[in-house]
């Protein structure tokens, strides 16, 4: 028994996946990636008292710098401090922009803060958030 196939249509069916298959020097690293939609923080600053552990964001103002790129950070993320009060924990900035940043925290009856050489790298879809722990010493 002969089986009669058509060439054209053999290779309509199997062209795509040939292509699939063989990607771009066949590396599975250059298929598609989904990627979300979210914007991500380059850097988020948890900010503390230094003496007693709470959270210190709110009225704290942070700047990142990179070369000539200057950003002030902008408000985080909420936790509850000791006594259960919700408080601004953290602040955040260079949204989806790598590079190599340096930290200033400054607050009012705290001592400054300074952070260089802060990396942030870039995947495939978003920034890799970088979190700095800041403890902020009182003022004596």
């Amino acid at each position: 028994m002969r089986i009669s196939v058509n060439k054209n249509l053999l290779w309509v069916l199997c062209l795509p996946l040939l292509l699939w298959g063989c990607g771009s020097g066949n590396n599975s690293t250059n298929r598609a990636v989904p990627c979300t939609t979210e914007i991500r923080a380059g850097v988020v600053a948890v900010i503390r008292d230094a003496v007693t552990n709470e959270f210190i964001a709110e009225g704290a103002v942070a700047t990142l710098t990179s070369d000539n790129y200057s950003e002030t950070m902008t408000a985080g993320g909420f936790q509850p401090n000791a006594d259960g009060t919700m408080v601004l924990a953290s602040l955040k900035g260079a949204d989806e922009r790598p590079g190599v940043y340096t930290l200033r925290v400054e607050r009012a009856g705290y001592q400054p803060f300074v952070r260089t050489g802060i990396p942030v790298i870039a995947d495939l879809c978003h920034v890799q958030t970088v979190v700095v722990e800041v403890n902020l010493q009182p003022i004596p």
